[in-house]
């Protein structure tokens, strides 16, 4: 059932897109064949793989799993073409590759669509890739989308440090006359460890590069107040790739994480894969072609008529559906509940970044918007193993509730009758917690005996 479920969600996706006629037949061809071979894994009924391919498979398997990853499905086309053209070539985590490449498009974007909300919205994203302290392929992920930026379009700025205000502005003002630029000025910050900037922030005569981002983050104008040498971005359109490693993540202040800044972050972590001694280039066979596809959809949306896209009846329910969701996360942790706050914009950000790529003329779909959703979903759940020393622990709140009211082996308690007994959770945790605790190193197992599913402690040793 579960997989009849995902076959009829995925062809939603496909005849979605298929209907609305402006992606390229080829990208939803890839998407569908993806699709296929997801449910065949599902099933298990793939076709049998040779030795050396289980043991390259075996080798590539992170060697820890800790955090969600982000669904298949969250995907656009387009940016599971670039997964393909780079996902064998290091160890990065593909969450890594995911949050990059959106995070360059948006940036190569700049402010030729928006969404408005209150106020606009633009696709530039602020993301922070988190893992271990070095050798598991964040600086070759940030590299590979920030290479694929350069292909697309040369004349990007991407600066690669923020040691002041007036200093940065003026790099970056300086560039733009050097280069001609003088409309949808764009910049795609490239930084090292987060906690080193907010370190430096921190310091006497620095406290402005904080304030400064924000501003950029939401295209407000920037101006060096020095009187000898004024320098100003009056639209900046500024999007940011930090990387940052877990161990790292206590120390920063509880006050940067929920605060302006904190908020609009995407705190994206992941698993390495695993060892690759000698990984090959990126598939240029892949990118070659995706790169010229990238630049006529630029091409395309930097001429559009409506800059302004909105959410299409369909989008709008779905929107609706999901921000009741949303709005109870204020009763979760203080520093989850703060930072969550920031997923709203970001979901839209997605949506538009999706919408953009698809040539959408006038609104965003709810096919746009639904993977949107599902990367706030992982970007939500990752948010409790990655600030657990912060004090975020609601999800090992919820999994005690649950190993008490479950008996000892082998004894066993209907799904049902369990979920009732905890009816103050939240059912999408319930859920999301129960499967977690039921994974095969788990404390709990689930199975389905007749119609119904029941739920016991795995027996000791095992």
């Amino acid at each position: 059932n579960s997989a009849l479920r995902t076959m009829i969600s995925n062809a939603e996706n496909i005849v979605a897109r298929a209907m609305d006629g402006s992606a390229d037949p080829e990208i939803i061809l890839s998407l569908a064949q993806d699709h296929v071979s997801e449910v065949r894994t599902q099933i298990h009924v793939s076709k049998p793989v040779s030795a050396e391919e289980e043991e390259k498979k075996r080798e590539r398997k992170p060697i820890k799993e800790r955090y969600p990853k982000i669904p298949a499905t969250a995907w656009h086309p387009v940016a599971e073409m670039y997964r393909q053209a780079v996902t064998d070539s290091s160890e990065a985590s593909d969450n890594w590759h995911f949050i990059s490449f959106y995070t360059t498009i948006g940036a190569l974007l700049g402010d030729s669509v928006y969404a408005q909300m209150g106020g606009k919205f633009f696709p530039n994203l602020y993301s922070v890739l988190v893992g271990m302290v070095g050798g598991d392929g964040k600086t070759s992920s940030m590299g590979f989308s920030f290479d694929f930026a350069k292909i697309v379009d040369p004349n990007i700025y991407i600066p690669r440090t923020v040691d002041s205000k007036a200093g940065f502005i003026k790099a970056w003002s300086v560039y733009n006359t050097q280069n001609g630029i003088k409309e949808n000025t764009r910049a795609l910050l490239r930084l090292g460890e987060l906690a080193s900037l907010l370190d430096t922030a921190a310091q006497t005569g620095t406290h402005s590069i904080i304030p400064m981002l924000n501003d950029a983050y939401d295209g407000e104008p920037l101006t060096n107040e020095s009187v000898t040498t004024p320098y100003e971005i009056q639209k900046p359109r500024l999007a940011a790739v930090f990387a940052s490693a877990y161990k790292y993540m206590h120390k920063i202040d509880d006050r940067d994480l929920e605060t302006g800044f904190g908020r609009r972050l995407c705190f994206c972590p992941g698993d390495p894969k695993g060892p690759m001694p000698y990984p090959p280039p990126p598939n240029e066979e892949i990118l070659a072609p995706l790169g010229r596809a990238v630049k006529e959809i630029l091409m395309f949306n930097s001429i559009r008529e409506h800059k302004k896209l909105t959410p299409s009846k369909d989008a709008l329910k779905l929107w609706n559906s999901w921000y009741k969701k949303y709005k109870r996360r204020g009763a979760d942790d203080d520093t989850i509940a703060a930072m969550s706050i920031g997923d709203r914009t970001t979901c839209i950000k997605i949506a538009l970044i999706n919408a953009a790529l698809d040539k959408a003329e006038t609104h965003f779909q709810s096919h746009h918007l639904a993977p949107a959703l599902e990367f706030g979903e992982y970007l939500y759940c990752s948010r409790f193993p990655l600030f657990e020393k912060h004090g975020a622990g609601i999800m090992v709140e919820i999994e005690e509730k649950i190993l008490a009211k479950v008996p000892d082996y082998p004894e066993k308690v209907s799904k049902r009758w369990l979920q009732q007994n905890l009816r103050t959770i939240d059912s999408d945790l319930f859920n999301k917690r129960l499967v977690s605790l039921s994974a095969p190193d788990g404390p709990l197992r689930m199975k389905q005996i007749g119609p119904k599913w029941f739920v016991w402690k795995a027996e000791e040793g095992e």
